[in-house]
């Protein structure tokens, strides 16, 4: 299936930023280095534009260049040494004031994205992929593995993310 890209940037950013927002907070824990990788995603998006083939769906195409751009910025990140703990995520996060259920799950939510970005890149972009709403043949031709290979990896992905939740 594919589609034609955007015409403009404020129609990627109509279509996609939500999207391309949801990728960066997948890698980056602090909010305003999610906002700055959010932009660095976005960019590097538009200027792929013009290389866009039709081979994929677009779709397809930007959640390879955003996954990509995002690994360069966790590498990067590891390499100047900085960490946010989950304390900090969750302070960061801005808890809804709309009563102690919507707070318990906001909680929850901090805390399973913690979880998500302790896993390995491989399986951080798997896991992005799959909550993307990508099929698992989708998700096997982006990343050059098989089929049964993803579903392999994201049955233990879930299992590893339903462990670690439970241990909370």
């Amino acid at each position: 299936m594919t589609c034609d890209p955007p015409r403009n940037f404020n129609q990627l950013l109509d279509v996609y930023g939500d999207l391309l927002k949801r990728v960066a907070a997948t890698y980056e824990a602090n909010i305003s280095k999610q906002q700055d990788l959010f932009q660095e995603i976005s960019l590097a998006v538009w200027l792929a534009m013009p290389a866009y083939k039709g081979n994929s769906s677009f779709k397809t195409y930007m959640l390879r260049i955003a996954h990509n751009v995002s690994v360069k910025h966790v590498t990067n990140e590891v390499k100047k040494g900085n960490y946010v703990d989950i304390e900090q995520q969750i302070l960061e996060a801005n808890p809804s004031v709309e009563g102690e259920k919507n707070n318990e799950q906001h909680i929850q939510a901090a805390q399973l994205m913690h979880h998500v970005r302790q896993l390995p890149l491989q399986h951080r972009e798997l896991f992005a992929l799959l909550m993307e709403g990508l099929s698992y043949k989708e998700i096997a031709e982006m990343t050059d593995n098989s089929i049964a290979n993803v579903g392999m990896l994201i049955l233990r992905i879930k299992q590893r993310l339903t462990e670690a939740m439970s241990h909370e």
